[in-house]
């Protein structure tokens, strides 16, 4: 994850690089063309006679030098279009190096997304049990010991209530071992669902049956 999120980045500084490149040679291309162009006669060398005219050709040639380098920097102006053009390059160089970030963590969370649901879909396979037709009294009592999960921490876990069985594999932590739900796991819970109670019963507590509101 963090070698895409650096490959990412330097991709994005690779497009920026480039496009700052391609765009100062546009601006630049131009007034060096026309200085290539005035070097023959920039290098051509004058033929003094005589003290005085040397004096004066250096005299010309500074003054042809400065008036260069004036026509120079007036050659270096832009135009309108190159520099919107160049602004719209660096403007989307920025955007892409600043949304790297971003895109690598999409990137990283669409692979946790996946890596989860892979994750899931797997403990359904490992908790899934056939269910059994023919309605009420299918599952014995010590069929549904064995679901209790605590000798399959990845298995089923059922638990039986007013006649139906369930798969409540989904709340291994509350039905799983050491879970507050855990008493009423691989066994018939109605009774201790119905007086809602946590704990297991007494002999004495088990002699007295359920009141109207407890069987309702």
């Amino acid at each position: 994850k963090k070698d895409i999120l650096c490959y990412a980045r330097e991709m994005g500084t690779v497009f920026y690089s480039l496009n700052l490149v391609l765009f100062l040679i546009l601006s630049f291309s131009a007034p060096l063309a026309s200085t290539f162009e005035r070097l023959p006669s920039l290098l051509k060398k004058p033929q003094p006679t005589s003290t005085n005219y040397l004096i004066s050709t250096r005299n010309v040639h500074r003054k042809q030098e400065i008036k260069g380098r004036n026509n120079h920097v007036v050659a270096l102006s832009i135009e309108p279009a190159v520099i919107i053009g160049g602004l719209a390059v660096i403007g989307g160089g920025v955007l892409w190096v600043g949304g790297a970030e971003d895109r690598g963590k999409k990137s990283m969370y669409a692979d946790w997304e996946r890596e989860d649901r892979l994750r899931r879909e797997e403990r359904a396979r490992l908790a899934y049990i056939e269910p059994r037709e023919g309605g009420e009294g299918t599952w014995t009592l010590e069929e549904l010991s064995r679901y209790t999960g605590e000798d399959d921490e990845d298995g089923p876990i059922l638990l039986a209530a007013s006649g139906k069985v369930y798969n409540v594999w989904k709340g291994r932590n509350f039905y799983g071992e050491g879970g507050e739900y855990h008493v009423l796991a691989g066994r018939d819970a109605t009774r201790l669902l119905a007086k809602t109670r946590l704990e297991e019963e007494s002999e004495d507590e088990l002699k007295v049956p359920l009141n109207i509101a407890e069987r309702a």
